[in-house]
């Protein structure tokens, strides 16, 4: 608005814009005032230099203004009760307990509950099946990338999504393994607003269970993605991290939240939410494994289960971006018949928290089911997984003599069956993987596990993104699960002497 005044009603609310004939020279009105039909408008103001402005709306029904002094002890007001929460729900803990740290925290928590928003429109999806993205014969990631260059993506929505963002100005979009991570504090701080989170993201699934890894909805949201990683495929899988916070919710419903007991959930409510979207959980889980399996049945591969192995699909040379883990070292070259440890391990995960949904809803058929694929997981892990000459967990590919075999490099891969709580505190294996843990010459630095072994020969090298650096979620799982299956039980043990 460069003359005049405007008033404007927005659902129900009036404000008022009053300037002179000339605006002055501090103030600059770049765009032209032409209110029109709409709940909104847009007032663009530019400043150099520091500046702090309000915008009050007041009922048009109602006689009273609010003052810029109003305002500002609202925000005081709300700032206290956050700050007075913060405390009572994620209360840094010792050694962190100095100011500094506190601060640091709630800066960190409060960009990632400001990283909460909405998202609508389209996304660009390739359901051409081509046979090629059968990935069946070897060199199938040429094949798959030939099949990609026919650029037989379409734009299929709108559709909506609520959710939090790993990067609001770089990556303004939704995650699908991001989110479990992002959820994991927000349920402690609010249970209800985790369940609406993952509801939204449910709610995306696709009639046969698929939920796209990236949620790039609208032209906006594109913009920022170049357009080679636009495109989403209904065979592509991510990590099922969401069941990391559904299984938080089963936790505080049944009372064995010992982090944050002020937040528990109502089990009755839980119950109701999670008997809404169970045939969703249930489609996706079957979608998993009905499209990443493993080939158990070509090869000479002893294991407990003829079924319960696992192979991430879109994998090229040097990156599998579906599994999360995008440059780890895999096998060289690429082979049908790999067997990936990481996935095999969030499947592990996935089951155990089927059984215990199915469990909480009464649905014992489905716990007995759920279980029995969760045990033979866990002894297919052993079987096909655990290398006993490197003492560690690798995954496996095809020789050129047509044998598997173990391709073993030391790092996050070595730890996923611990990290998805596979390995109890008897297991004959966790002594080893707590030792490369602790290893400063592999994996043991002073800000964290690394994702690599320093000894392996990829370590820092080319783009270096998860060939050393310390990944702070995946060190989160590894502090979880030295708790749960290591420092516990120990307590347990020792609790009649102290």
């Amino acid at each position: 608005m460069l003359f005049g005044s405007l008033k404007t009603t927005i659902d129900g609310f009036v404000e008022e814009y009053t300037t002179e004939k000339m605006p002055p020279p501090w103030l600059t009105y770049t765009i032209q005032n032409r209110p029109g039909a709409g709940n909104m408008h847009l007032v663009q103001k530019v400043f150099e230099g520091a500046f702090e402005f309000d915008i009050i709306y007041r009922p048009k029904s109602r006689e009273m203004s609010f003052s810029s002094d109003f305002v500002t002890k609202q925000i005081d007001s709300i700032k206290k009760s956050f700050d007075k929460k913060y405390l009572d729900v994620l209360k840094p803990q010792a050694p962190f307990t100095v100011s500094k740290y506190l601060d640091f925290s709630k800066s960190l928590f409060s960009n990632l509950i400001g990283g909460i928003g909405y998202f609508y429109g389209d996304q660009v999806v390739d359901r051409s099946y081509a046979s090629e993205y059968d990935e069946e014969n070897e060199g199938f990631w040429q094949e798959a990338a030939d099949a990609r260059a026919k650029n037989q993506h379409k734009l299929e929505g709108p559709y909506e999504l609520f959710t939090a963002v790993p990067s609001r100005p770089f990556f303004p979009r939704g995650f699908l393994w991001d989110e479990g991570f992002h959820l994991l504090p927000i349920l402690d701080w609010d249970p209800e607003l985790t369940m609406q989170i993952l509801s939204s993201w449910f709610n995306l699934m696709d009639e046969d269970g698929w939920i796209g890894r990236e949620q790039i909805l609208g032209a906006e949201a594109r913009s920022k993605v170049p357009p080679e990683f636009q495109v989403q495929y209904p065979h592509y899988a991510n990590p099922p991290t969401l069941f990391m916070a559904i299984e938080g919710l089963l936790d505080k419903a049944e009372n064995k939240d010992t982090a944050s007991r002020n937040e528990l959930v109502d089990p009755k409510i839980l119950k109701s939410w999670l008997g809404s979207v169970y045939p969703l959980l249930q489609r996706h889980f079957d979608w998993y494994r009905r499209t990443q399996y493993g080939d158990l049945k070509s090869y000479d591969r002893e294991a407990f289960s003829s079924k319960e192995a696992y192979r991430w699909r879109g994998r090229t040379e040097q990156h599998i971006l579906t599994s999360g883990l995008d440059d780890y070292p895999r096998a060289q070259p690429p082979h049908p018949g790999e067997l990936h440890t990481d996935l095999i391990s969030w499947m592990g995960l996935f089951s155990r928290n089927m059984g215990r949904i199915s469990a909480f809803l009464g649905e014992s058929e489905d716990e007995a089911k759920y279980n029995k694929i969760a045990e033979a997981i866990r002894r297919n892990v052993d079987d096909l997984h655990w290398d006993p000459v490197s003492k560690t967990y690798c995954d496996a590919t095809i020789d050129a003599y047509e044998e598997s075999i173990h391709v073993c490099h030391k790092g996050y891969i070595s730890l996923f069956p611990f990290m998805t709580g596979l390995l109890g505190p008897d297991h004959e294996h966790l002594s080893d993987i707590l030792s490369l843990i602790g290893d400063k010459e592999e994996l043991w630095s002073p800000h964290g596990i690394r994702s690599l072994s320093k000894k392996d020969e990829y370590y820092g090298t080319a783009e270096n993104y998860w060939r050393s650096p310390v990944w702070m979620p995946l060190n989160y799982l590894i502090v979880k699960n030295l708790l749960v299956s290591y420092w516990k039980p120990l307590l347990d043990i020792l609790k009649p002497t102290y």
